[in-house]
C-alpha cells in the first residue's frame, strides 16, 4: 500500500508524494484519482497490459500519446523497450511527469509537451474538471470543461518517422479515433490503446479495431478496470509473430483477457458518439 508523504492543496487538486514498491511519484490530481490510486485502480489495466505487450524481446520504440503523470511511461520503460517518446500537452501533468521520470531514473524516455494528432498545428485543448479526461477541442464528452488552453499538436505520421517509432500507445480520451484513422500503420508493429466507447460510440470503436486488423495488427489482449467498467477498455494489438507470442504468454487475470478469436462488428467511421446520445 502506498504511503502519503506530503499533501499540498492546489485549487481543485491535491499534490501528493507517495511511495510504491518500485516507484516514488508526485501527483497533482483530483481526489477521485487519489481514491482510484489507493483502491489500486489507477492505470492498473495499462500497467498490466504494458508488461504483456512490451516484455517480449522485440525492439520496441514507443510513441506514447497521453503520458499523464508518467506512471505508465515508467512501466513501459521498465519492460526493456529501446526508447519512448511520450507526449503530454497539459502543463500540470507534463511538469509532474518530467519530475517523476527524473526521481525514478527512467531511462530512454523523451518527453514532449504536445498533443498527438494528424497534423502539426496549434489547437484548443479542453482541460476538464477531471483533468485525466482532458482532450483536444472537438472530442465529444459530457465532462465539464474547466478551461481551454492552446497547445502544440504533433502529427502522428511525422512523429513516427522522426522518432523511428514502431509502437503506438494511446490514452488520449477519445482522440484515438482521429489518430488511428489518420495514421499510416505500415511501420507500426503494435498498438496499445485505451478505447472510449462512451465518448466515440461502439460503432466507431469497432471501425477502429477493424482498420487495425485489416492492416495486420490483430487484437491480442483486452482489459477493463473495475473502476470504470462501462466507460473504457484497453486493447493490445500486434502483428505476427509478436501476436502469437503475446497470446501464449498472456495469462487471463481479473482484468486482462487473451483474445484467441474475435468477431467484432465492423461498425462505421464517424458513428454516433455516446456523448451525443
Amino acid at each position: 500500500m502506498a504511503e502519503i508523504e506530503d499533501v499540498v492543496a492546489l485549487n481543485f487538486s491535491q499534490s501528493v508524494q507517495f511511495s510504491m514498491p518500485d516507484y516514488r511519484l508526485t501527483l497533482a490530481v483530483p481526489v477521485v484519482t487519489l481514491a482510484a490510486l489507493f483502491a489500486e485502480n489507477y492505470e492498473v489495466v495499462e500497467a498490466q497490459m504494458a508488461r504483456f505487450m512490451y516484455a517480449d524481446g522485440d525492439v520496441n520504440v514507443v510513441l506514447e500519446g497521453g503520458s499523464g503523470v508518467g506512471l505508465v511511461t515508467m512501466l513501459i520503460a521498465s519492460c526493456g523497450v529501446k526508447a519512448i517518446h511520450a507526449l503530454e500537452p497539459q502543463p500540470m501533468f507534463f511538469k509532474t511527469a518530467v519530475h517523476n521520470l527524473e526521481i525514478n531514473g527512467a531511462a530512454g524516455v523523451h518527453m514532449h509537451r504536445a498533443a498527438l494528432g494528424v497534423r502539426d498545428e496549434t489547437a484548443d485543448f479542453s482541460v476538464r474538471w477531471l483533468p485525466y479526461a482532458s482532450a483536444l477541442e472537438g472530442v465529444p464528452s459530457k465532462d465539464i470543461v474547466r478551461e481551454t488552453i492552446r497547445v502544440q499538436v504533433m502529427d502522428v505520421n511525422r512523429a513516427v518517422a522522426e522518432f523511428g517509432a514502431n509502437v503506438l500507445h494511446l490514452d488520449i480520451e477519445g482522440g484515438e479515433a482521429e489518430v488511428l484513422m489518420g495514421a499510416d500503420l505500415t511501420p507500426i508493429n503494435k498498438v496499445v490503446v485505451e478505447m472510449h466507447p462512451h465518448i466515440l460510440g461502439e460503432s466507431t470503436c469497432s471501425y477502429i479495431i477493424h482498420r487495425l486488423a485489416e492492416a495486420g495488427i490483430e487484437p491480442c489482449l483486452v482489459g477493463n478496470s473495475d473502476a470504470f467498467p462501462n466507460r473504457c477498455y484497453v486493447l493490445g494489438c500486434a502483428r505476427e509473430p509478436a501476436a502469437s507470442r503475446i497470446r501464449a504468454a498472456g495469462t487471463d487475470t481479473r482484468i486482462i483477457n487473451v483474445i484467441t478469436s474475435w468477431d467484432f462488428k465492423k461498425g462505421e467511421r464517424g458513428g454516433k458518439a455516446a456523448a451525443d446520445e
